[in-house]
């Protein structure tokens, strides 16, 4: 048998993983799958309502149904409570699909007053 050396590996401080959050937050929260990769693979192809409307006026009856059928939701006959449901929808869908929490309007602790600091280290 041959005699193996047992080599140990010196990671750098920047190499190695502790669970803490970095210095500086990310700048950009990602909200859906569609942002993280750059593409769109949703249904809908903006994310911007005014976008969506503009798409829908220029559909004709058959792609609105079609549309929401895509979408989940049952064709009607009327053309403006067709609309309306589908605007209602895509409301809905990107509420859920937007970052929630905004990076660039929260406080550091160090920002935060005195008293309201005590107050929640006590629930600590």
């Amino acid at each position: 048998m041959a005699n193996k050396k047992k080599t140990t590996v010196t990671l750098e401080a920047s190499a190695q993983l502790d669970g803490k959050a970095q210095g500086n937050p990310p700048e950009h929260l990602y909200g859906s799958l569609d942002q993280i990769l750059g593409e769109n693979i949703s249904v809908y192809k903006t994310s911007n309502i005014e976008e969506y409307k503009q798409q829908i006026t220029e559909m004709n009856q058959t792609d609105l149904q079609s549309h929401a059928l895509k979408v989940g939701l049952i064709p009607s006959e009327d053309r403006r409570i067709l609309v309306g449901r589908l605007v209602q929808e895509f409301e809905r869908w990107s509420s859920r699909m937007m970052p929630q929490g905004n990076i660039k309007g929260s406080k550091k602790i160090e920002e935060i007053d005195e008293k309201v600091r005590k107050i929640l280290r006590e629930g600590a």
